[in-house]
């Protein structure tokens, strides 16, 4: 705790003493203003509030992340883009395919993900969520906290809104054609990268592009001593096309497809490290996105800013056992929908203005089992028959044994099948959502802002032999910004969330595993959350010299939750552990009883349930009436000197389920980043290094069921360094703009000192030293 308690103190004195600093010289320095340096702390957002704002006098807290970012970064995957971001961390360990966002100790369904605003709801407990090539994005943001009031269900813990590129990122404003082709290799996982785009400007009014990316790597490289992590190599390839139509300087017609195919051998439980080639399967992920959208801005005409698209997105998953590849399940998930809004612009500037936003909201999930082939073989004892099992294989009583551990069947136990496919685990089921909101975004004085907004959400569920249900749900939000002076913002916000049960949630059912028993509950509750933020924000110009410049953010929030859905294992079996460090284990032996999950919970162990003959362990979800996340956000930009920016943040989550007073196990553990950059425009030159200072997670329930009960997480330190430079510009600046300045470098290494270590909300160790390159070249033609 100690090395987190002292970077908080060095930001919170930080921004204390510059605020002193430019008190007591601001008078003397209104004839002097130097130009405004843009920060990325400054950056203007437009998913917070679904209309264009400055970031500083925005209630809540949003990260904005652009391409220039990405690139810098070489972002291989979605926790290249948001490692060093306040409050949001990713979890699933090193398989790009398994990992998701967890934005202030909330993840999975909590937390929404969008791209271009549409909806990325597949919903699986460990197949991962995003499955998205980074090179294809433009901006990220992230809202940390709900997002209920303008998005609805999902936004409980926050909002990942993505952002992907169009024909003017890479056509110049009197170029027709454009041609972009990049090539990278990171060393951890021994990825090649290709990236081709074509752009055209067809007509004044009609531009199109189409980017196609491919991805080869192999099995990574874990940090330390240890050796790859088995079964976790991944092949990409992702397509992003587009077109679009200016008939008038204010409309524009936008149509695109996105398409993205991964293909993988990796665990059933894509975060987990089996030790069974019965447990791995060939996976094929293909994920399609289809989007029209239109908007009109005429400036002339305030009261209409209109702006909607229609969307569709298809995902189907393919899993085959390697060991057997007519077992296999088929099942996929579906959303239709569409977003339509506009925004009135009216008031006096002087006194009070006002731009009020409303529209209406569609979608509909259909949850899609196409056909599964998928049994698990397995012997069950007998009652009054002898139970004698092969030494060494089994404890002296019996309860499901998987037949690769006892050939021949021993005494006492009999052979038996329990159909494991895409109809359990993924019950064919649709979800409809109708929507209505309303925002108004209120500026008093030019002093103060004030924004409230209210979301009313109606959504009905239906499966297979379940009654229909219908719920009704109103989310408010306020908030404001008062700037006190020219520098000091002082900020609250209050927003409730909530969240659909999924369709797993409401309707899985059936063996799971032998003696692993799952039991809907089509009457669970929406989960609810009312949460409240508060903190200040400073914008300091002149604070050292006439050219530096710092901004600095600080944030206490709290988040309630009702009705919160949680897992529960139950019933007669009795949850064991067992050591798989034993030798037996690592020979493949039986040195443990049945594996009910077959997956790794913690390094080193594996969940095991006991069983008496003939009754399983039950599993369902149910909702726990009340539970509670709060903690603390810091975070600040220096522009030192004209050339250097020093930034860092600070990070403290603290849960606790208020129905039993255990902690909430998967809070991140409390953790600071501090960086500095270097850039050198007339090079193209940017020099960066970060590093992260995590704590010791030792905040986690106890239990004798390790089904509740979390596994402490040891601190680490990290260090990652990056450059990124134009060469022709560095080597040749007499030389006139030509074909040789589109030509850029980019280098970096994650993990400097090649670190073992394990994220808390992962259960497998992360990469090791990871040295990355690429490089690629930009034409534009007339």
């Amino acid at each position: 705790m100690t090395r987190t308690y002292c970077l908080l103190a060095v930001l919170l004195l930080s921004g204390l003493f510059t605020a002193q600093a430019h008190a007591q010289n601001a008078g003397n320095k209104e004839d002097s203003q130097p130009q405004r340096v843009k920060l990325r702390l400054e950056q203007v957002t437009i998913s917070a509030t679904k209309t264009e704002r400055d970031t500083l006098t925005t209630p809540g807290e949003v990260s904005v992340l652009t391409q220039e970012y990405f690139q810098q970064r070489q972002a291989q995957s979605l926790d290249d883009v948001l490692r060093y971001e306040p409050g949001v961390t990713t979890g699933g360990g090193p398989r790009t395919m398994a990992e998701g966002p967890n934005i202030r100790g909330l993840s999975g369904d909590r937390v929404l993900t969008l791209l271009d605003g549409m909806r990325l709801t597949f919903q699986s407990g460990h197949k991962g969520r995003t499955f998205i090539d980074m090179d294809q994005l433009k901006q990220v943001e992230v809202i940390r906290g709900p997002g209920s009031a303008l998005y609805g269900s999902q936004a409980v813990g926050g909002v990942v809104a993505m952002e992907t590129k169009d024909p003017s990122d890479y056509l110049a404003p009197d170029m027709k054609y454009g041609i972009r082709q990049k090539f990278g290799y990171q060393y951890a996982n021994e990825e090649l990268l290709s990236t081709t785009t074509l752009s055209a400007r067809l007509t004044n009014q009609v531009a199109v592009m189409t980017s196609g990316t491919f991805r080869a790597g192999e099995n990574v490289r874990l940090g330390g001593d240890l050796d790859r992590l088995s079964n976790s190599a991944q092949d990409t390839a992702a397509n992003l096309s587009k077109i679009v139509w200016r008939p008038t300087q204010y409309d524009e017609a936008e149509f695109s497809v996105q398409a993205t195919r991964q293909a993988a051998q990796i665990p059933f439980q894509a975060n987990s490290m089996p030790t069974q080639q019965s447990s791995i399967a060939d996976r094929v992920n293909r994920q399609i996105t289809y989007r029209l959208g239109y908007t009109h801005n005429d400036p002339a005409n305030p009261y209409l800013d209109l702006r909607g698209f229609v969307y569709l997105t298809t995902l189907d998953v393919t899993e085959s056992r390697i060991t057997d590849p007519e077992q296999r399940d088929d099942f996929g998930f579906d959303t239709f929908g569409y977003d339509l809004r506009n925004s009135m612009n009216f008031g006096d500037p002087s006194t009070h203005h006002h731009i009020v936003t409303f529209g209406s909201e569609y979608f509909r999930n259909t949850q899609k089992s196409q056909g599964s082939r998928y049994t698990n073989e397995f012997f069950v004892y007998t009652p009054g028959q002898p139970c004698n099992p092969r030494a060494g294989l089994l404890p002296p009583r019996c309860g499901f044994v998987p037949p690769y551990f006892t050939t021949p069947i021993p005494a006492g136990l009999t052979a038996g099948t329990t159909p494991l496919g895409a109809e359990t685990f993924f019950p064919a089921a649709e979800a409809d959502t109708f929507a209505l909101y309303i925002q108004d975004e209120m500026t008093i004085m030019d002093r103060v802002t004030l924004i409230p907004a209210l979301r009313w959400d109606n959504w009905e569920n239906r499966a297979a032999g379940r009654e229909t249900k219908s719920v009704g749900v109103l989310n408010p939000k306020i908030g404001t910004v008062i700037q006190v002076t020219d520098f000091l913002f002082l900020t609250a916000n209050y927003a409730h969330g909530f969240r659909q049960p999924t369709f797993g949630e409401l309707f899985i059912s059936g063996t799971h595993l032998p003696g692993s028993v799952f039991r809907p509950n089509p009457d669970l509750k929406p989960e609810r959350s009312r949460n409240i933020d508060a903190g200040f924000r400073l914008n300091l110009p002149q604070v050292l010299s006439d050219k530096d410049q710092l901004i600095f953010k600080g944030t206490y929030f709290r988040n309630k939750f009702r009705d919160f859905i949680d897992f529960v294992s139950g019933g007669p079996g009795r949850p064991q552990v067992c050591n798989t460090e034993t030798p037996n284990f690592r020979q493949g032996q039986m040195a443990c009883p049945w594996i009910s999950f077959g997956t790794s919970a913690r390094p080193g162990f594996h969940l095991g349930t006991l069983l008496q003959p003939g009754q399983p362990s039950i599993q369902t979800f149910r909702n726990v009436p009340d539970a509670l996340i709060h903690g603390v956000e810091a975070e600040f930009q220096w522009r030192a000197h004209e050339n250097i920016v020093v930034s860092g943040n600070y990070t403290f989550t603290h849960g606790t389920d208020k129905t039993n007073g255990r902690p909430i196990s998967n809070i991140p553990p409390n953790r600071g980043v501090l960086g500095i950059d270097y850039f050198y425009d007339a090079w193209g030159l940017n020099l960066g290094a970060r590093s992260q200072i995590v704590d010791d997670q030792n905040r986690v329930a106890v239990s004798d069921d390790p089904f509740v009960a979390g596994t402490p997480t040891p601190g680490y330190v990290l260090f990652d360094i990056w450059a990124n430079v134009q060469p022709a510009r560095a080597l040749l600046p007499e030389l006139p703009k030509s074909w040789l300045q589109g030509f850029r470098v980019n280098l970096g290494v994650d993990n400097l000192t090649d670190r073992n270590y394990r994220r808390h909300l992962s259960s497998l160790p992360e990469a090791g030293v990871n040295p990355k390159i690429s490089f690629w070249y930009s034409l534009n033609l007339p």
